[in-house]
Protein backbone atom coordinates (compact mmCIF):
# COMPACT_ATOMS: atom_id res chain seq x y z
CA UNK A 1 0.00 0.00 0.00
CA UNK A 2 2.93 2.21 0.82
CA UNK A 3 4.60 1.50 -2.69
CA UNK A 4 1.55 2.04 -4.22
CA UNK A 5 1.40 5.60 -2.70
CA UNK A 6 4.60 6.41 -3.70
CA UNK A 7 4.28 5.73 -7.14
CA UNK A 8 0.73 7.88 -7.19
CA UNK A 9 2.59 10.90 -5.25
CA UNK A 10 6.30 10.47 -7.93
CA UNK A 11 3.80 10.47 -10.95
CA UNK A 12 1.77 13.41 -9.72
CA UNK A 13 5.02 15.19 -9.23
CA UNK A 14 6.09 14.50 -12.57
CA UNK A 15 2.69 15.68 -14.35
CA UNK A 16 2.86 18.99 -12.25
CA UNK A 17 6.56 19.53 -13.49
CA UNK A 18 5.20 18.76 -17.19
CA UNK A 19 2.57 21.45 -16.54
CA UNK A 20 4.35 23.59 -15.31
CA UNK A 21 7.46 23.56 -18.09
CA UNK A 22 3.87 23.78 -20.49
CA UNK A 23 3.08 26.82 -18.47
CA UNK A 24 6.80 28.26 -18.24
CA UNK A 25 7.02 27.45 -22.34
CA UNK A 26 3.90 29.19 -23.33
CA UNK A 27 4.45 32.13 -21.42
CA UNK A 28 7.89 32.69 -23.02
CA UNK A 29 6.29 32.26 -26.42
CA UNK A 30 3.01 34.77 -25.46
CA UNK A 31 5.99 37.26 -24.53
CA UNK A 32 8.04 36.54 -28.13
CA UNK A 33 4.68 37.28 -29.50
CA UNK A 34 3.64 40.47 -27.32
CA UNK A 35 7.15 41.82 -28.89
CA UNK A 36 5.99 40.83 -32.75
CA UNK A 37 2.84 42.20 -32.47
CA UNK A 38 1.87 45.26 -30.55
CA UNK A 39 -1.51 44.81 -29.59
CA UNK A 40 -4.42 43.00 -31.35
CA UNK A 41 -4.98 45.46 -34.09
CA UNK A 42 -1.95 46.84 -36.18
CA UNK A 43 -0.59 47.83 -39.09
CA UNK A 44 2.92 47.88 -41.33
CA UNK A 45 4.17 47.86 -44.39
CA UNK A 46 6.86 45.14 -44.97
CA UNK A 47 9.84 45.15 -47.78
CA UNK A 48 10.85 41.47 -49.10
CA UNK A 49 14.14 41.44 -50.68
CA UNK A 50 14.67 37.94 -52.51
CA UNK A 51 18.48 37.60 -53.42
CA UNK A 52 18.83 33.89 -55.09
CA UNK A 53 22.50 32.43 -55.49
CA UNK A 54 24.35 34.55 -58.18
CA UNK A 55 21.17 36.44 -59.25
CA UNK A 56 19.85 39.58 -58.86
CA UNK A 57 17.42 40.33 -55.63
CA UNK A 58 13.85 40.32 -56.49
CA UNK A 59 11.76 43.31 -54.53
CA UNK A 60 7.92 43.32 -53.78
CA UNK A 61 6.34 45.72 -51.22
CA UNK A 62 2.97 44.73 -49.04
CA UNK A 63 0.67 46.73 -46.92
CA UNK A 64 -0.45 43.80 -43.84
CA UNK A 65 -3.29 44.94 -41.39
CA UNK A 66 -3.77 42.45 -39.08
CA UNK A 67 -7.20 42.16 -36.72
CA UNK A 68 -7.66 40.25 -33.24
CA UNK A 69 -4.22 38.47 -34.08
CA UNK A 70 -6.34 35.95 -35.90
CA UNK A 71 -6.82 37.92 -38.84
CA UNK A 72 -4.80 39.19 -41.80
CA UNK A 73 -5.03 41.60 -45.18
CA UNK A 74 -2.41 41.71 -47.37
CA UNK A 75 -1.95 44.24 -49.69
CA UNK A 76 0.28 44.20 -53.03
CA UNK A 77 1.65 47.24 -53.00
CA UNK A 78 5.13 46.89 -55.43
CA UNK A 79 5.63 46.08 -58.26
CA UNK A 80 2.62 48.23 -59.60
CA UNK A 81 2.06 44.83 -62.40
CA UNK A 82 0.75 43.13 -58.37
CA UNK A 83 -0.85 45.83 -57.19
CA UNK A 84 -5.16 44.75 -56.40
CA UNK A 85 -4.04 41.16 -55.40
CA UNK A 86 -4.88 40.79 -51.79
CA UNK A 87 -4.07 38.30 -49.23
CA UNK A 88 -6.99 37.16 -46.19
CA UNK A 89 -6.21 34.65 -43.77
CA UNK A 90 -9.12 34.16 -41.29
CA UNK A 91 -8.11 31.63 -38.41
CA UNK A 92 -6.30 28.84 -40.67
CA UNK A 93 -8.00 30.04 -43.84
CA UNK A 94 -6.00 31.77 -46.62
CA UNK A 95 -7.61 33.11 -49.90
CA UNK A 96 -6.39 35.22 -52.29
CA UNK A 97 -7.83 37.95 -54.31
CA UNK A 98 -6.69 38.73 -58.00
CA UNK A 99 -8.01 41.78 -60.29
CA UNK A 100 -8.76 39.60 -62.98
CA UNK A 101 -11.09 37.34 -61.00
CA UNK A 102 -14.43 36.97 -59.32
CA UNK A 103 -14.25 35.17 -56.43
CA UNK A 104 -11.31 35.06 -54.44
CA UNK A 105 -9.12 31.60 -54.71
CA UNK A 106 -8.25 29.31 -51.86
CA UNK A 107 -4.27 29.35 -51.12
CA UNK A 108 -1.92 27.35 -48.93
CA UNK A 109 -0.43 29.19 -45.92
CA UNK A 110 2.52 26.98 -47.64
CA UNK A 111 2.92 28.28 -50.76
CA UNK A 112 6.34 30.30 -51.74
CA UNK A 113 5.51 34.04 -51.78
CA UNK A 114 9.06 35.45 -52.77
CA UNK A 115 12.38 33.43 -52.02
CA UNK A 116 12.40 31.80 -48.99
CA UNK A 117 8.76 33.81 -47.73
CA UNK A 118 6.01 31.71 -47.68
CA UNK A 119 2.09 33.05 -47.92
CA UNK A 120 2.19 32.31 -43.77
CA UNK A 121 5.23 34.17 -42.86
CA UNK A 122 3.43 37.88 -43.62
CA UNK A 123 0.31 36.99 -43.22
CA UNK A 124 0.48 35.27 -39.75
CA UNK A 125 2.73 37.49 -37.07
CA UNK A 126 2.93 35.59 -34.31
CA UNK A 127 3.26 31.61 -33.30
CA UNK A 128 0.76 30.60 -30.55
CA UNK A 129 -2.33 30.56 -32.67
CA UNK A 130 -0.88 27.56 -34.86
CA UNK A 131 1.89 26.27 -32.20
CA UNK A 132 1.84 24.24 -29.32
CA UNK A 133 5.36 25.02 -27.19
CA UNK A 134 7.74 23.13 -25.55
CA UNK A 135 10.60 23.97 -23.43
CA UNK A 136 14.16 22.33 -25.31
CA UNK A 137 16.89 23.56 -23.32
CA UNK A 138 16.74 26.39 -21.09
CA UNK A 139 20.73 26.69 -21.02
CA UNK A 140 21.16 27.50 -24.57
CA UNK A 141 22.96 30.53 -26.09
CA UNK A 142 23.73 32.18 -28.92
CA UNK A 143 26.89 34.14 -30.13
CA UNK A 144 27.30 34.62 -26.01
CA UNK A 145 23.52 35.29 -25.63
CA UNK A 146 21.88 33.06 -22.96
CA UNK A 147 18.84 31.81 -24.55
CA UNK A 148 15.97 29.49 -23.67
CA UNK A 149 14.74 27.36 -27.21
CA UNK A 150 11.87 26.99 -27.45
CA UNK A 151 10.29 23.44 -29.98
CA UNK A 152 6.77 24.62 -31.40
CA UNK A 153 4.87 21.69 -32.25
CA UNK A 154 1.70 22.38 -35.50
CA UNK A 155 -1.14 21.90 -34.14
CA UNK A 156 -2.97 21.23 -37.07
CA UNK A 157 -1.76 19.91 -41.19
CA UNK A 158 -3.03 23.44 -41.92
CA UNK A 159 0.50 25.60 -40.28
CA UNK A 160 2.33 26.54 -42.41
CA UNK A 161 5.46 24.30 -40.89
CA UNK A 162 5.62 21.44 -38.81
CA UNK A 163 7.89 22.78 -36.07
CA UNK A 164 9.70 25.37 -35.11
CA UNK A 165 12.97 25.54 -32.96
CA UNK A 166 12.81 28.98 -31.52
CA UNK A 167 15.66 31.01 -29.50
CA UNK A 168 14.40 34.20 -27.31
CA UNK A 169 17.07 35.93 -25.25
CA UNK A 170 16.76 34.72 -21.99
CA UNK A 171 16.86 37.88 -19.99
CA UNK A 172 13.99 39.42 -22.13
CA UNK A 173 12.26 36.85 -24.25
CA UNK A 174 13.27 39.03 -27.22
CA UNK A 175 13.46 36.38 -30.20
CA UNK A 176 16.60 35.59 -32.01
CA UNK A 177 16.81 32.74 -34.42
CA UNK A 178 14.15 30.04 -35.36
CA UNK A 179 14.34 27.26 -38.07
CA UNK A 180 11.81 26.21 -39.94
CA UNK A 181 11.52 22.46 -40.29
CA UNK A 182 8.97 20.18 -42.77
CA UNK A 183 6.63 17.52 -41.89
CA UNK A 184 9.34 14.76 -43.06
CA UNK A 185 11.83 16.68 -40.51
CA UNK A 186 14.10 18.70 -43.19
CA UNK A 187 15.24 21.91 -42.69
CA UNK A 188 13.62 24.40 -44.72
CA UNK A 189 15.43 27.57 -43.78
CA UNK A 190 16.71 29.62 -40.71
CA UNK A 191 15.66 32.85 -39.80
CA UNK A 192 17.43 35.61 -37.35
CA UNK A 193 15.81 38.35 -36.03
CA UNK A 194 18.09 41.69 -36.18
CA UNK A 195 17.59 45.72 -36.12
CA UNK A 196 15.88 45.94 -32.85
CA UNK A 197 13.99 49.26 -32.63
CA UNK A 198 12.06 51.04 -29.86
CA UNK A 199 8.47 51.14 -31.29
CA UNK A 200 4.97 51.55 -29.24
CA UNK A 201 6.78 51.10 -26.43
CA UNK A 202 9.24 48.07 -26.98
CA UNK A 203 12.46 47.13 -28.48
CA UNK A 204 10.80 44.91 -31.50
CA UNK A 205 12.95 43.59 -34.43
CA UNK A 206 12.06 45.31 -37.58
CA UNK A 207 14.45 43.13 -40.05
CA UNK A 208 14.33 39.11 -40.28
CA UNK A 209 16.97 37.63 -42.00
CA UNK A 210 16.21 34.39 -44.00
CA UNK A 211 18.87 31.97 -45.24
CA UNK A 212 17.40 28.72 -47.27
CA UNK A 213 18.85 25.62 -46.20
CA UNK A 214 17.99 23.44 -49.33
CA UNK A 215 19.15 25.85 -51.89
CA UNK A 216 22.49 27.04 -50.19
CA UNK A 217 23.12 30.51 -50.96
CA UNK A 218 19.42 32.03 -51.62
CA UNK A 219 18.88 34.73 -49.39
CA UNK A 220 15.67 37.40 -48.22
CA UNK A 221 14.99 40.01 -46.11
CA UNK A 222 11.67 41.44 -44.67
CA UNK A 223 12.14 44.60 -43.49
CA UNK A 224 9.11 46.28 -41.75
CA UNK A 225 8.39 50.20 -41.60
CA UNK A 226 5.87 52.51 -40.17
CA UNK A 227 4.34 49.90 -37.77
CA UNK A 228 1.22 51.04 -36.04
CA UNK A 229 -1.85 50.52 -33.78
CA UNK A 230 -4.86 50.56 -36.44
CA UNK A 231 -8.42 48.82 -36.10
CA UNK A 232 -9.14 48.51 -39.47
CA UNK A 233 -13.02 47.73 -40.36
CA UNK A 234 -14.25 44.34 -39.84
CA UNK A 235 -16.23 44.16 -43.12
CA UNK A 236 -12.11 44.52 -44.57
CA UNK A 237 -11.68 40.76 -43.39
CA UNK A 238 -14.48 39.40 -45.28
CA UNK A 239 -13.78 36.76 -48.15
CA UNK A 240 -16.67 38.47 -49.60
CA UNK A 241 -15.50 41.48 -49.39
CA UNK A 242 -11.97 41.21 -51.25
CA UNK A 243 -12.73 42.37 -54.33
CA UNK A 244 -13.70 45.93 -52.89
CA UNK A 245 -10.83 46.51 -50.73
CA UNK A 246 -7.66 48.60 -52.58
Amino acid sequence: MRHTSICIFISAMLVGNLSAQRRSAAEILKSIDDIRAPGSNFAFDLTVVSTPKGKNPTTQKFSVAVKDLTKSLVRFTDPPENRGRVLLMVGQNLWIQIPSTNQPVRISPQQRLLGQVSNGDVARVVYSFDYEPTIKDLASSIEGTACNELELTAKTQDATYAKILLWADAANNRPLKAEFYSSDGRLLKTAVYKNYEHVIGKARPMRIEISDAIHVGDFTTLDETNLRIANQPASDFEKDNLKYVH
